[in-house]
């Protein structure tokens, strides 16, 4: 054999032994992918009900890798009490694949019911069909660790049928569309049910009208692309409102978030058939972040775009305002700690704009400068709780007997601004609190610290709004001695500046001199 044959007979003999080996060894090393059945399927289903607090009842019949799930009950309490809830359907498929996946099937229509118990013996019962165009949802992964793939061109949810007993008289029709739906979810099971969502869809057209005793409300909700991303830890059991704050120092916790486009609601109330109020909302975008766990609770919100326009029948014209954006940051604690926990109040109103019609009524002579006005309140701080709030029965304790539940130890003026008629104030400051002494304020804790404040434009703001008709002349005097009184005049025309200094013997100081 030439030798050029001998050559690369042996180095593809070497090759071939080089691959089966190292195919051997990603085999030993890779882990393994378990499949799971239609049974682990459904455990997993009724560990992500109980967690939600609904006990999960179903029977099962099996044909071939199929197995049909029919006379589905969930059954759960209400919390604090308020009754129970009964919800039923059937019809719902799981086939279990080749692939070691199981596939989730719907019928072309699926049938709901619900009762609900509550107190006073009222008994609400009400039926549902929900149909589901090109509906798919993969669920793959181990027993006890399953994940979700979904998604449908369109859900369309409508109520059949609603009766309530002991109660005035009730009646409600609703009816909702989500088109262009994708998701994927995440479980696992333990002591806590835990994992994540990620979903978004095109829009969504939800309208419901209802009438109770004289009352009657017609509304309406759209939107277009949304989508959002979730987090949870949940007890295996499921939420005890009555003990969530136990639950939360044992790990339980949430956090979502989500994006919004195009969103528009319009809402009108009648008494006896008579108009009352109309209401139309619609904002370009708005995020939305919240978080609750034993760090306490947290909500970021942000509109871009914003209008409203509200109705009354006892005004003579409509109310209608827009907002270039708004931002709202909330936080506070849940539970007691021996720490000091943060506190965050922030708000921001971007381009406040009135329409003219509006300006022509507070502004017939057409004096005030009609510019958008623009508004920042940032506050941070420091605080601490007595008592668990998410505690009901020490809470109602602390309600019946006057109790203090809480106490603020520091605050931070991070940003104060306010823009409107040509007017524009920019403040900050910091302040701690001695809350062991309530004698030298009178009642209000011991204070030490210091703020600065800065006003422009804002003797021509006063003058505008006597020409305007808004204040008197007499007016004029006591609002500028007013002034005076906290402010000193600053570098340029028309502006004023303020030094606050509080001392914890109860001293205050104005621009260095003794206010008290």
């Amino acid at each position: 054999m030439p030798e050029t044959v001998q050559t690369t007979h042996k180095l593809e003999k070497n090759m071939s032994h080089l691959f089966r080996t190292t195919a051997l060894i990603s085999l030993i090393a890779s882990p393994a992918f378990a499949d799971i059945t239609a049974q682990d399927a459904l455990d997993m289903i009724k560990a992500q009900n109980a967690a939600m607090g609904l006990k999960m009842e179903v029977s099962q019949s099996r044909k071939g890798d199929t197995v049909t799930l029919d006379d589905i009950k969930l059954t759960g309490q209400l919390p604090f009490e308020w009754g129970s809830v009964e919800l039923t359907s059937s019809g719902i498929s799981l086939t279990e694949n080749a692939d070691g996946t199981v596939a989730m099937k719907l019928p072309d229509s699926l049938p709901f019911a619900m009762a609900l118990s509550l107190p006073d013996d009222v008994y609400v019962t009400a039926q549902a069909t929900s149909h589901a165009e090109n509906y798919q949802n993969i669920l793959s992964g181990t027993p006890g660790d399953i994940q979700m793939r979904y998604s449908m061109d369109r859900t369309h949810l409508e109520l059949t049928e609603l009766t309530a007993t002991g109660a005035e008289t009730f009646t409600l029709d609703f009816s909702l569309d989500i088109t262009d739906v994708a998701g994927l979810s995440h479980f696992k099971t333990g002591n806590m049910l835990t994992g994540m969502q990620q979903y978004s869809y095109g829009g969504m057209d939800m309208s419901w009208t209802y009438q109770f005793g004289k009352v009657g409300s017609t509304n309406s909700f759209t939107s277009g692309r949304t989508s959002g991303k979730n987090s949870f830890a949940l007890p295996a059991n499921g939420i005890d409102f009555a003990n969530s704050a136990a639950q939360l120092r044992d790990g339980m916790a949430l956090e979502l978030s989500s994006e919004m486009q195009d969103y528009h609601t319009k809402a009108t109330i009648y008494i006896a058939d008579k108009l009352q109020q109309k209401q139309d909302a619609s904002v370009r975008n708005t995020v939305t972040d919240i978080r609750i766990s034993a760090d306490g609770f947290g909500i970021m919100s942000k509109a871009e775009g914003y209008d409203l326009a509200i109705k009354l029948v006892q005004l003579p014209f409509d109310i209608k305002a827009s907002l270039t954006d708004a931002v709202a940051n909330f936080k506070l604690p849940l539970l007691t700690s021996e720490q000091d926990q943060d506190l965050v109040y922030d708000v921001r109103l971007n381009g406040i704009t009135l329409p003219e019609d509006l300006w022509a009524l507070m502004d017939p002579k057409n004096v005030l400068p009609h510019d958008p006005a623009d508004l920042v309140v940032d506050m941070s701080g420091k605080g601490r709780l007595f008592y668990d709030l998410l505690d009901f029965k020490a809470m109602q304790k602390v309600a019946d007997e006057g109790l203090k539940f809480a106490e603020v130890t520091s605050a931070r003026l991070n940003q104060l601004e306010l823009s409107a008629i040509g007017a524009h104030l920019l403040g900050s400051g910091a302040f701690t609190f001695d809350n062991s002494d309530l004698e030298t304020l009178k009642g209000f804790p011991a204070t030490e610290g210091t703020a600065s404040f800065k006003l422009t434009g804002i003797n021509g703001g006063i003058d505008a709004l006597q020409k305007a008709g808004i204040i008197s002349p007499n007016d004029v005097m006591p609002m500028r001695m007013g002034l005076a009184a906290f402010f000193a005049a600053g570098d340029a025309p028309d502006t004023m500046v303020s030094d606050v200094k509080i001392t914890l013997d109860g001293k205050i100081f104005t621009n260095g001199k003794r206010f008290k």
